[in-house]
């Protein structure tokens, strides 16, 4: 905008105004560059969070095929170890039988 100055009488753009336009001007371009450059990293974030999300999520399924895996060996070691008892129980009894036959006979 040109102006007159009081004191010289003379034309002259105001400069503080001039200044003032390309100080907004500047601030606005920075303010959005740095805004894209914020945003860009976040999509990247959020690229990087998704990715160990599903890493994360398929580690849990191999351990709870792995849990479930282990609950059912350990289920057949209790039914293993239930059956091997019954075993023993029954040679007990029956050395204990053989043994009071055994010490009838000796009487």
């Amino acid at each position: 905008e040109w102006r007159r100055s009081p004191a010289h009488d003379t034309p002259r753009r105001d400069s503080q105004e001039s200044l003032q336009g390309t100080s907004s001007t500047q601030d606005v371009l920075r303010e959005m560059a740095e805004l894209r450059t914020a945003v860009s990293k976040e999509a990247s974030e959020r690229m990087h969070i998704e990715a160990l999300y599903d890493r994360t999520c398929q580690r849990l399924q191999e351990c709870e095929a792995q849990v479930a895996g282990v609950t059912s060996q350990l289920e057949n070691a209790k039914i293993e170890r239930d059956e091997l008892r019954q075993q023993l129980k029954a040679k007990s009894d029956k050395y204990d039988d053989i043994a009071r036959k055994f010490q009838r006979q000796q009487e």
